[in-house]
């Protein structure tokens, strides 16, 4: 396992996690400002649109964004007809999610106008979610230097853009504009860099069935993700209201801050994977297990962190107004080991064309995380959204495994992945790359 080469997974993700490391300090910055800016209340709105916004985005992206890649495994010939293709089919159903999402936020917040408006304005950012599907060829190309540039930039802007509304003391509304400007800005700058890089883009209506064919599980069991995944920020605003929901978000943001290195590590697993599947096994299975090794103990030890120094952290990022907030940080930082191991799961049954079981595995995570999120914000209030939100990823992600003979071997990988060998296998990997390099 030592000789068992990782430059190509090291170099990509480099790219990744030194850009988004940047904009994980623009944004901690400019994220706690704003939280201290709009206090509890407005900060829960803002959560809220977002909350929202997760059932409708895999409308939007209709799956084509989990498959494109293992598309251009199968048809690497085919990259301008699959990627344009995808592209349409992706701007008709942004219409259609953008449309769904104002009648859902409509009637269910009838004469909060404060809600409606600013989720009205924050919306528009679906029609821009292209960027997600263009960014899979570059990431398939092992080429994310570029589409983390683009990143960067955009998100420098936004950014800006945030500051600008602090400092004029600018209105809640205006700060729904700025996953717009994100978003719009990457958009425009991938599809313009594809164009340079990439083959002549073109359209095939035969295409599309055959594209949905396989993403369509992944629409469903995307929508049925946001729900046990999200479900929380939204019924605590229904049950207890903006401010214990401001509460609430301001805990998960924090826990959630450093998710960008495991979302890094597994985007830049994925294409490696996916091409050893039906080549290499022996690679393959070590790969597997290297990368849930790395997303376990990295999470692991940030949690340790967190629960340990939990209210230090929370006092001098946010202030006392959020101080109710930290009993709820410590407990939902352990959201992050199930739900990235999820993630990293779900590459797996990608790569072995299990999708047909995601459906299955998150219907039943949905009807928990309902049930028990219901349940518990009823009786423990933000506490027992926290407390549900950890059981529900833990079940969803890991127990629930046990119950399908085909997806019941990944449980084995992952039982063995949490021996450190693997990850420190990995860490040296990087360092004999650094070595080399120098």
């Amino acid at each position: 396992m030592s000789n068992l080469s990782y430059k190509k997974e090291i170099a990509n993700a480099s790219w990744i996690i030194v850009c988004r490391v940047v904009q994980f300090l623009l944004n901690l910055l400019v994220s706690l400002l704003t939280a201290r800016y709009l206090g509890p209340s407005n900060y829960g709105v803002t959560y809220y649109a977002s909350s929202v916004s997760a059932f409708f985005a895999p409308i939007a992206l209709m799956g084509l964004n989990d498959t494109f890649v293992r598309e251009l495994a199968d048809y690497p010939d085919q990259e301008g007809e699959l990627l344009g293709t995808s592209l349409t089919v992706n701007a008709v159903s942004s219409l259609i999610s953008m449309v769904f999402f104002n009648i859902f936020v409509t009637i269910l917040n009838r004469g909060d106008h404060t809600t409606v408006i600013y989720c009205a304005i924050y919306s528009v950012f679906l029609l821009f979610l292209n960027c997600d599907i263009t960014g899979k060829w570059f990431q398939a190309k092992l080429l994310s230097k570029h589409t983390s540039i683009v990143s960067l930039i955009a998100f420098v802007i936004s950014a800006a853009y945030r500051v600008f509304l602090l400092a004029t003391d600018k209105s809640i509304y205006w700060f729904a504009v700025t996953p717009v400007i994100d978003y719009a800005i990457i958009s425009v700058f991938m599809f313009l860099l594809f164009r340079r890089m990439g083959p002549p883009l073109s359209f095939s209506l035969s295409r599309v069935p055959v594209l949905l064919d396989r993403s369509r599980y992944y629409v469903f069991t995307s929508i049925l993700t946001a729900s046990f995944t999200t479900i929380d920020k939204i019924f605590i605003k229904k049950i207890a209201g903006s401010g214990p929901n401001g509460l609430y978000s301001a805990a998960f943001s924090i826990a959630t801050a450093t998710s960008f290195v495991c979302a890094a590590v597994i985007d830049s697993f994925r294409p490696s994977l996916v091409s050893l599947a039906n080549t290499d096994r022996e690679s393959y299975t070590q790969r597997v297990k290297t990368l849930f090794s790395v997303v376990i103990w990295i999470t692991i030890i940030q949690n340790t962190v967190f629960t340990l120094f939990g209210g230090t952290i929370v006092d001098v990022m946010l202030g006392e107004q959020y101080t109710d907030a930290v009993p709820v940080f410590r407990l939902l930082t352990w959201e992050t080991t199930f739900s990235y191991l999820g993630s990293a799961k779900n590459v797996w049954i990608l790569a072995n064309d299990k999708h047909k079981y995601l459906w299955k595995i998150n219907i039943i995570g949905a009807a928990m995380g309902l049930i028990m999120n219901y349940l518990f914000i009823k009786a423990f209030n933000i506490m027992g959204a926290a407390l549900a939100s950890v059981l529900t990823q833990f079940v969803t992600n890991f127990l629930v495994n046990y119950i399908f003979s085909d997806i019941r071997p990944v449980n084995r990988l992952i039982l063995e992945s949490l021996n450190p060998r693997y990850l420190i296998a990995f860490l040296r990997n990087i360092f004999s790359e650094l070595h080399s390099k120098e």
